[in-house]
């Protein structure tokens, strides 16, 4: 027979009949068991003494196939109790738990947790006695990752290749590629990436970049110097290193012109090749994986993983208003000037060659083709005679020449082969006209007003509003004739671009240097010419001795010579 005492013992007695000699009554033997709490089983879900934790919930986490969900914190008690005693259970949460069941249960659940650690006391008891366990519970940051590509240029709105607005890279992605990033071979690619990081400081991390396309596979696990700024990164490809291109690529100009020479990251022993391959009609897949290992243990326990599409073209059409000319010409600076009203050019030494319009690749993304050489990716805005011998039908360089380059069809960001030696050719002026007067200090000419204006024009020397003067002299250069302008018969009065007479003359009848030789004259020649005092481009005028004149003495006061051109006036 078995008695519970008050205080939960047991009381076992057992009785027996005829056991001792002249037994007269029943014979009890009573023996008391000592009451033993029921034994709590240990509560733990990926546990991590080190860390100090006894249960970890991971919210939002995906498990694999045949995981537990570590999303939750879903806890059931179980006891073994040594006196076969029934066993109740029920919890005591700590601060910020919730129990969403009856304390009383042996099911402890709770979700929405915020990350941070919590405690929750267990409880096993068979009424008197009872085990019980200070539960440490991690709530862990979630799993979640971001990535986004950046490349810092102003493109074309339009896919199709046409001009549009000229609008920022990642609004060109947003509008016109629904998401799908587009790279190129030649330029760097800046990579945001968000990922996750443990409260627990001894969870080790790790990053994955992969990429794959039909053409072109690659996979580098990131090195620890590109994780800054708590659970956010930025880094570049090629070099997997900074970010930003002011301030990565601004001190060389040899990061373009050795483009693949960065391929190879410092200090590593292999190439690592990054988008290399054109894509083909299907997309490529870059890869990020965040792999996170709880606990020393070699097997990571949670991952998160950001996919983006991409494409890869060979260059991307940037263009920079104020810097209008690809490497090596990225120096050329457009200004305002603000008292003119008008863009002037100065040279800008610290330019960024990458950020300079990327005149060699057109609106769709493609390199200009080799077999397009008339492709013009550099004009010179300020052009010179360059103390260069142009070998034309002139002997000297009294004209300005203008340096010019064209696409080689190999690169969108560099314009011709890169070595910065173009090809010359006559300048031209607003109204196309070709030979313009150089400045005398680099044309071999004395000072004149001529310089920068057209040769053997009229110019207004004195901002009246009325021209006063002609270039005239050796090339229509040499100097601001005051006189009139005689020119031969055979003009019979017409209205004369002598400009464009000399172009005529001078670039297929060579040699010609002189006025005289294009038979427009300084001044009054010889009676009979044809000529022109106002400066209209009119020869209505003729040469006349002075001697015909009303007033013969004045009028060779007047024109220092025994001619004057009457009529014109």
């Amino acid at each position: 027979e078995v008695s519970p005492l008050p205080n939960g013992d047991d009381l076992f007695v057992f009785t027996t009949p005829n056991i001792l000699h002249n037994q007269e009554e029943d014979y009890e033997f009573k023996v008391a068991r000592q009451n033993r709490p029921p034994a709590l089983d240990y509560v733990e879900r990926r546990s991590c003494p080190e860390a100090g934790y006894d249960y970890l919930v991971i919210p939002d986490y995906v498990p694999e196939e045949g995981e537990e969900d570590l999303g939750v914190a879903e806890i059931t008690l179980s006891a073994l109790d040594p006196d076969n005693d029934s066993v109740t259970y029920r919890f005591i949460p700590g601060d910020g738990l919730t129990d969403l069941t009856d304390p009383e249960d042996n099911i402890f659940q709770a979700s929405g947790l915020s990350p941070g650690p919590y405690e929750l006391t267990a409880i096993a008891s068979d009424t008197y006695l009872e085990d019980r366990q200070n539960v440490r519970i991690l709530v862990d940051n979630p799993l979640t990752m971001s990535v986004s590509l950046e490349m810092p240029y102003q493109v074309p709105s339009h896919a199709d290749g046409s001009e549009g607005e000229i609008i920022s890279y990642q609004d060109f992605i947003d509008d016109e590629m629904e998401g799908k990033y587009l790279l190129t071979t030649e330029d760097p690619v800046f990579i945001s990436v968000t990922f996750p990081t443990s409260i627990d400081t001894t969870v080790e991390s790790e990053i994955v970049l992969q990429y794959t396309s039909l053409d072109e596979n690659f996979d580098y696990s990131l090195p620890d110097p590109i994780i800054f700024d708590g659970n956010s990164g930025c880094f570049s490809l090629p070099w997997l290193n900074g970010c930003g291109i002011d301030n990565y690529y601004r001190d060389s100009t040899n990061y373009i012109s050795e483009w693949k020479s960065l391929l190879t990251p410092p200090g590593a022993e292999d190439d690592f090749s990054h988008f290399q391959a054109l894509t083909s009609s299907l997309s490529g897949e870059l890869t990020l994986t965040t792999n996170l290992k709880y606990c020393g243990n070699e097997d990571h326990l949670g991952s998160a993983t950001e996919d983006v599409e991409i494409e890869v073209r060979s260059c991307v059409p940037h263009r920079n208003l104020e810097y209008k000319y690809a490497y090596p010409y990225h120096q050329y600076r457009s200004v305002l000037d603000d008292e003119s009203g008008e863009y002037v050019y100065d040279i800008d030494e610290d330019s960024n060659p990458f950020l300079a319009t990327h005149s060699c690749c057109s609106n769709n993304w493609q390199v200009y083709s080799a077999e397009d050489p008339q492709h013009e990716c550099f004009t010179n805005p300020l052009p010179d005679c360059h103390n260069a011998f142009f070998e034309r039908p002139f002997t000297n360089n009294a004209y300005l020449l203008e340096e010019y380059d064209l696409c080689f069809g190999e690169r969108g960001n560099v314009c011709g082969d890169g070595d910065g030696e173009g090809e010359f050719r006559l300048a031209t002026d607003a109204n196309g006209k070709q030979l313009i007067c150089g400045e005398a200090s680099r044309c071999s000419f004395r000072d004149s007003a001529c310089a920068g204006k057209p040769a053997w024009s009229y110019i207004d020397t004195n901002n009246d509003g009325d021209n006063d003067r002609w270039c005239a002299g050796a090339y229509g250069c040499e100097n601001d004739c005051p006189k009139e302008v005689a020119t031969l018969e055979i003009f019979r009065g017409e209205s004369q671009d002598i400009n464009a007479y000399a172009i005529e003359h001078i670039l297929e009848n060579p040699p010609y240097s002189s006025e005289r030789e294009i038979r427009f004259y300084c001044g009054c020649q010889s009676p009979g010419q044809f000529c022109d005092d106002n400066y209209t481009g009119i020869f209505d005028g003729v040469c006349t001795s002075c001697a015909e004149h009303e007033n013969p003495g004045e009028c060779r006061d007047e024109h220092s010579s025994d001619l004057y051109c009457e009529g014109d006036r």
